[in-house]
């Protein structure tokens, strides 16, 4: 039985569930005698679905720690491994697993999000169905800048732009946000995202929406968020002045965005956030440095961006990051309105 027709039995099962079939187990027991012994293969690639009596296959009964360890070594724990050119985008050996996995060292706390790069269609135009370097780097720096300083989510609407899996909001709502948002242009993906916060339990701080980038469709959002999040945002320049209006937009008036660009085969990282920081600079958007104090609340003793960067990665992780163009994070604020008198 090939492994499409598992997905499509899968998905009508899927379904079924959603109508209140009550002939959903016996369609599943078909399907695991039909698989035989190879089950345990076929299935590994696929989500894991719930029953009507809410039983759940072996992948969601396992424990996170286990899940951490059955993955390959150099995907453990949110490794961040080489990506190599496809058709349109990019990829990475651990954007192949089901789901990866990712602890939080300043609450213990265990990320499990699934991928959906093997539902079929390819990288192209989907790229937010996988888990990115980028998307794990930013979450560590999250969870570092919460080690530093505590109080760094607390009682804080966080706004993550491109949310893709999910993985940094549900981290936000897990380091002490009081509301997160995660928003993405695709409706494919932000379903995934609203399984993977299910998944985390964190459905009553996380809501996920459909926001394009602009100051029109932003303004839905303004002045709400006290922290904008986002990686990898910035590699289509023609993209760099609504993204630059919907942080502008959406930002309190002493919020902070964090951002992080990860280098790829043919991007030149520090151009590209150059490029955008001139862009932000003529839309009420600065670079903040730790001496600010709004900057100073969030990073607590940390001394710059780079420090927090080099307390996140291991050496090997390093190598990677720097033969594929390296990393860059800013901070940044809104301009200071000068009033006279």
């Amino acid at each position: 039985l090939s492994q499409e027709r598992n997905a499509s039995i899968l998905s009508r099962d899927d379904n079924e569930r959603n109508n209140g079939s009550t002939t959903l187990e016996r369609r599943r027991k078909i399907l695991f005698s039909l698989l035989g012994a190879s089950i345990g293969t076929k299935t590994k690639m696929l989500p894991a679905f719930a029953n009507n009596d809410g039983d759940v296959n072996e992948s969601s009964s396992k424990s996170r720690q286990q899940l951490i360890l059955e993955e390959p070594k150099e995907c453990r724990n949110g490794g961040i491994v080489s990506e190599s050119a496809v058709p349109g985008a990019y990829q990475g050996s651990c954007m192949d697993l089901n789901e990866r996995s990712l602890q939080l060292k300043s609450s213990g706390d265990i990320v499990t999000v699934y991928q959906g790069t093997n539902s079929g269609g390819g990288m192209a135009g989907r790229t937010g169905v996988a888990v990115w370097n980028s998307g794990i780097l930013l979450t560590r720096l999250l969870d570092a800048l919460h080690q530093s300083s505590p109080t760094t989510f607390q009682s804080k609407t966080v706004l993550e732009l491109g949310c893709g899996t999910g993985l940094a909001s549900i981290a936000c709502a897990k380091l002490g946000a009081s509301h997160v948002i995660a928003t993405d242009a695709n409706a494919e993906v932000l379903e995934l995202a609203k399984r993977n916060i299910e998944r985390n339990d964190v459905s009553s701080i996380v809501d996920t929406a459909a926001l394009q980038w602009g100051a029109m469709d932003a303004s839905e959002y303004f002045n709400v968020a006290d922290i904008i999040i986002g990686s990898d945002l910035t590699y289509n320049s023609g993209s760099w002045v609504a993204l630059a209006e919907t942080m502008s937009t959406i930002l309190k008036e002493n919020g902070i965005v964090i951002y992080l660009s990860l280098g790829h085969s043919g991007f030149n990282v520090s151009g590209e956030m150059g490029g955008f920081l001139s862009v932000a600079g003529n839309v009420g958007l600065r670079v903040l440095t730790v001496e600010n104090v709004d900057l100073k609340n969030v990073v607590g003793n940390l001394s710059s961006a780079e420090e927090v960067v080099s307390r996140v990665v291991t050496s090997e992780e390093r190598n990677v990051i720097d033969a594929n163009g390296g990393v860059r994070v800013v901070f940044l604020g809104k301009k200071k309105i000068l009033r006279k008198g």
